[in-house]
């Protein structure tokens, strides 16, 4: 209740004034469209079903409704539909702002967390990188083993009330309260219970299993300085970022949630180098289960790209730690591995699958911008992965991807 009545507050704060002046609303459309087509050769899994090749598709459509009053006061809405399994469609996005240049921005409603939007991310590559897609064709073996580019609940677009600062001398920070990850649109989600049936995903404690989650942080940009540049036209950008909250009640007693993200890049000369490193630490897994072996969750990635024209060419490299810490079957995949059921035995999770898995992804991109908004390229990545279970073989999955594609955005 006083997270509400503090945004009501802030939302009159800012507004007051605005009845009175004459403001236009600008409507617009946007979007971008990514056409990602591969080829995989796998190890330690079995292909016999699985067809190597496919073509993904990602479309992602955004309507605006921005105005701005003679007072100075700015507000709008945002919406943004996504192209998902099947010719489904959702909108992840859905929220309305107010704010003024000099007062900052107050975001309410469905939206993504403070580190997705401010969060420094550089030599990245149009399909991999931080958020690469080269995932969907990975060996099923990978499903528990990678990790995403962003920490805990941060990249789940819930229901929040989020405050960003404007940039002051090259900094930016921001704030934000969730009341329940995996709650957005019309739901309300005010059970503070996990379903005893239920199965929490390891990796970021899995959708549903916090409450009360608080976020904060911020980035400094030296391009935002009017009055300092570095030599040769040379910028740097940092970041960081915390996230808190409370596990729901389950059979089995959770870890509070607890995660940061730190992240930069340095521009120079046409070279970009950037890294990221997020540690979500034991959030969302059991709490004083006797034998289990936990480790913290996290993630380590950076990059380097050269741009020259419409050229660019790059290396990415990531590394991702999971728990596995239910049982892992023979093929080093299955429906509970790297999982924990809550409904089951407390002595099922000291068996001999628990234990520690892991991947390296290595990626060189060539991307060509063809126009504005359009750019084509090819990449290849290797996926190697490590788990406790399985064969000699099924305990180090490998993929070879071959990936050519287009990105459009307009």
């Amino acid at each position: 209740m006083r997270y509400a009545l503090l945004a009501g507050a802030a939302v009159a704060a800012l507004t007051i004034g605005a009845s009175a002046a004459n403001a236009q609303i600008t409507v617009t459309l946007s979007g971008n469209d990514d056409i990602i087509m591969g080829y995989t050769n796998n190890s330690g899994t079995t292909n016999s079903t699985t067809r190597p090749y496919g073509i993904y598709n990602r479309l992602r459509l955004v309507t605006r409704a921005d105005g701005k009053a003679d007072n100075g006061l700015q507000y709008g809405v945002k919406a943004r539909l996504r192209l998902l399994t099947d010719g489904a469609v959702t909108f992840d996005e859905s929220y309305t702002y107010v704010g003024t240049p000099e007062a900052g921005r107050l975001f309410l409603g469905t939206k993504y967390g403070v580190a997705d939007d401010l969060r420094v991310v550089g030599a990245t590559f149009v399909d991999g990188g931080y958020d690469g897609f080269y995932g969907v064709y990975a060996s099923s073996a990978f499903s528990k083993y990678m990790n995403s580019d962003e920490y805990a609940v941060t990249g789940n677009s819930d229901n929040r009330i989020l405050y960003e600062t404007p940039s002051l001398l090259g900094f930016q920070l921001g704030a934000a309260f969730t009341p329940a990850d995996d709650v957005s649109g019309t739901d309300v989600g005010r059970s503070t219970a996990f379903s005893s049936t239920a199965t929490v995903p390891s990796g970021n404690g899995g959708p549903g299993v916090f409450d009360s989650i608080y976020e904060f942080g911020g980035k400094f940009d030296s391009t935002k300085l009017t009055d300092f540049s570095l030599p040769g036209g040379a910028g740097f950008a940092l970041s960081a970022f915390y996230e808190g909250g409370v596990a729901k009640n389950a059979t089995v007693k959770l870890k509070n949630l607890s995660a940061w993200l730190v992240s930069g890049k340095i521009d120079f000369a046409g070279f970009e180098i950037g890294g990221l490193f997020f540690d979500n630490q034991k959030s969302g897994l059991p709490s004083g289960v006797t034998g289990l072996h936990e480790v913290d969750e996290w993630s380590a990635m950076g990059g380097i790209t050269y741009t020259t024209g419409p050229f660019s060419v790059g290396y990415n490299f990531q590394r991702g730690v999971n728990n596995c810490t239910s049982s892992c079957t023979s093929s080093g995949n299955g429906s509970s591995a790297g999982t924990i059921v809550n409904s089951v035995a407390t002595s099922t999770y000291g068996d001999s699958g628990q234990g520690t898995v892991s991947s390296d992804a290595h990626i060189v991109d060539f991307d060509y911008t063809v126009a504005k908004g359009l750019d084509v390229g090819v990449e290849y990545v290797y996926l190697y992965g490590k788990t406790p279970a399985g064969t000699a073989s099924t305990r180090s999955p490998t993929s070879n991807i071959g990936i050519v594609y287009t990105a459009m955005s307009f």
